[in-house]
């Protein structure tokens, strides 16, 4: 019995030690700036819609042209038999990359582990806007290397070629013309995006920096 009077009494103890040592651990470890942060974590969003919408769209048109294209035993094909996918097939492979990097970027602002933590937080920021960089620029570049080309077809050059032929059912050349072109832009507006949200993160963690290293001084026995 008395050792279990022993550890009754002893257990607000160390709760109040965890607590102390949680709030000593973020004090030493500032979050970044909420300017700065709440910064990022808006660009962030956007650069999540986006992405989600580049997905749906070339996911959307590629759907479509698998369920409308025929083989060369047809007369009449809506689609060429020399075509190329490459730049609608980069357009969902980055853009799932894209929606992954900036749902990573999202989770190191909100979870307190990750925020806290700045080796971490900066280690996910910046991989998250560097991966998002690289696959909105891959796939910018090769859809319009592959679009230069005369010879071969795309989605968006055959729909758009044909988006005033009037059409009652699918493939509506008009409306996959639209989609392709907005994906296409929404990646080149990317670009830019991911760059802010990786210089945005640079800034945050620079200045926590600072705080850290002026706080450490106004507190250092030598300087006092």
């Amino acid at each position: 019995m008395g050792s279990d009077i022993k550890q009754a009494s002893f257990t607000p103890e160390y709760h109040e030690s965890s607590q102390f040592d949680q709030f000593d651990h973020n004090e030493r470890h500032p979050g970044p700036s909420r300017a700065l942060e709440a910064g990022r974590m808006g660009l962030s969003i956007i650069a999540l819609a986006s992405a989600v919408a580049i997905l749906a769209t070339s996911a959307h048109n590629l759907k479509i042209y698998n369920d409308t294209h025929v083989s060369n035993d047809f007369l009449l094909p809506l689609w060429p038999f020399e075509f190329n996918l490459g730049p609608s097939i980069a357009l969902v492979a980055c853009g799932s990359i894209m929606i992954v990097a900036a749902t990573v970027s999202l989770l190191a602002g909100k979870i307190p582990s990750f925020r806290y933590n700045t080796s971490l937080h900066t280690l996910l920021t910046l991989l998250s806007a560097f991966s998002g960089l690289v696959s909105a620029i891959v796939a910018t570049s090769f859809f319009y290397g592959i679009n230069a080309s005369d010879v071969t077809a795309t989605i968006q050059s055959w729909s758009c070629h044909w988006s005033e032929v009037a059409m009652t059912s699918e493939p509506n050349f008009h409306r996959i013309c639209k989609e392709a072109e907005a994906g296409l832009y929404l990646t080149i507006i990317m670009i830019p995006l991911f760059a802010l949200i990786g210089a945005v993160g640079i800034m945050a963690v620079v200045h926590d920096k600072k705080v850290s290293l002026m706080a450490a001084r106004k507190g250092s026995p030598a300087l006092s």
